[in-house]
């Protein structure tokens, strides 16, 4: 009986100990995988750096040789446009909307680098979405395999995986469609989405205001339709950056996935601004 007992109880603890180093190993293909999926993605992401970074350098020498020659033609107005343009260039953000009396060169070089831009930024996004692709039917199937085999806990550990990798900014971003529709998630091109809306705009330290986007960048407050304020999305593709040359501070908002609602602030005052959906065309 005593030698039944210590069999059975040796037994037991085999098992267990099996069950254990099982869930280790689980868990360590999990983080091996995941890493291996992050360092891709990070590959990605400095491929997509470096050749924006190299496309920035040509687009800087190509406006410093125009700035010469409209300064040699006597064209300061021109010159002087060119000048803001390598400004807005130099601290490698994306460039705001150029004035609607830019010269026609620069417009030319303008319409070249969002082109070019937009291209690389594609292609960025076809391998993330295929990145993505491929590492969700691997968590998938080894998520279905625990499941049947009844480890639960281990199976969780991958759906919890899945969720991450897909909430990613930049895979949501390479998943929503082109042109406006909705992605993953309800996730909206707001280049598309905002022209032709019409948003309230609470304000911390001023009464309401609404504000109606616009095509181009541009937008204004119903209550002063004079003046015209600017708009851009951020690299993130979620913040909405407005500004005003007359303005003291900037005013930076992140919209939800939709795009029908957004919290930020002033940027350098930190001052709330908050706004919904109010109508659209």
């Amino acid at each position: 009986m005593t030698r039944f007992f210590h069999r059975t109880t040796l037994l037991l603890v085999t098992l267990m100990l099996a069950g254990s180093l099982s869930a280790a190993a689980a868990e360590s293909d999990l983080a091996r995988i995941r890493d291996s999926f992050d360092e891709k993605l990070e590959g990605v992401l400095k491929e997509r750096d470096a050749k924006i970074e190299k496309l920035r350098e040509g687009y800087r020498g190509a406006l410093e040789q125009l700035k010469k020659s409209l300064g040699k033609a006597g064209d300061l107005d021109g010159a002087a446009q060119v000048l803001g343009e390598l400004e807005a260039i130099q601290d490698g953000s994306d460039l705001p909307e150029l004035p609607d009396d830019a010269g026609r060169k620069l417009s030319d070089l303008r319409e070249k680098w969002d082109s070019s831009l937009e291209e690389i930024r594609n292609d960025s996004h076809e391998g993330v979405s295929k990145l993505h692709e491929t590492y969700s039917k691997a968590l998938t199937k080894t998520r279905e395999r625990l499941t049947r085999e009844g480890r639960i806990k281990e199976a969780l550990a991958y759906q919890e995986e899945l969720d991450r990798a897909a909430e990613l900014p930049i895979v949501q971003a390479a998943l929503k469609p082109a042109a406006g529709g909705s992605g993953l998630g309800g996730s909206v091109d707001l280049k598309e989405y905002l022209p032709g809306k019409l948003f309230s705009y609470d304000r911390q330290e001023a009464p309401p205001r609404q504000i109606q986007f616009e095509e181009r960048g541009k937008a204004y407050f119903l209550d002063d339709e004079k003046v015209k304020v600017r708009w851009r999305v951020k690299p993130d593709e979620r913040t909405v950056l407005i500004t005003h040359r007359s303005w003291p501070d900037d005013v930076e908002v992140v919209f939800k996935a939709d795009g029908n609602s957004f919290d930020g602030t002033t940027v350098k005052s930190e001052r709330w601004r908050r706004g919904k959906l109010v109508s659209e065309p």
